[in-house]
C-alpha cells in the first residue's frame, strides 16, 4: 500500500514539474527570454517516448527505450563538442 502511495506522488510530482517548465518555457517565449528552438528541446524525450510507446505497446520498453537514446545522444554530443573543441571547427 506505502509503495502505490509513495508512486502516486511521485508522478504528481513529476506532472507538476513538467507542467511548470512547459508554463514558464511558454512565458519566457512569450516574454522574448528565449527562442521556440530551446525550450522545443524539452519535448524532445517525450516525442521519443511517444513514437517508442506507439511501436512498443508497453510503457516499460518505451521507458527503456527512450532512456537509451538520451543515453546515445548524450554519448555522441559529447563526443561531437569534444571534437569541434579540440580541432578549433
Amino acid at each position: 500500500m506505502s509503495v502505490a502511495i509513495s508512486l502516486g506522488f511521485m508522478i504528481a510530482l513529476v506532472v507538476i514539474g513538467v507542467l511548470a517548465m512547459s508554463i514558464f518555457g511558454i512565458i519566457n517565449i512569450y516574454n522574448g527570454k528565449h527562442e521556440w528552438a530551446q525550450v522545443g528541446t524539452f519535448f524532445v524525450p517525450a516525442l521519443v517516448f511517444v513514437i517508442a510507446y506507439a511501436f512498443m505497446g508497453t510503457l516499460t520498453e518505451a521507458g527503456m527505450l527512450t532512456m537509451l537514446v538520451a543515453i546515445a545522444a548524450m554519448v555522441l554530443f559529447v563526443a561531437i563538442s569534444g571534437v569541434r573543441s579540440t580541432f578549433k571547427i
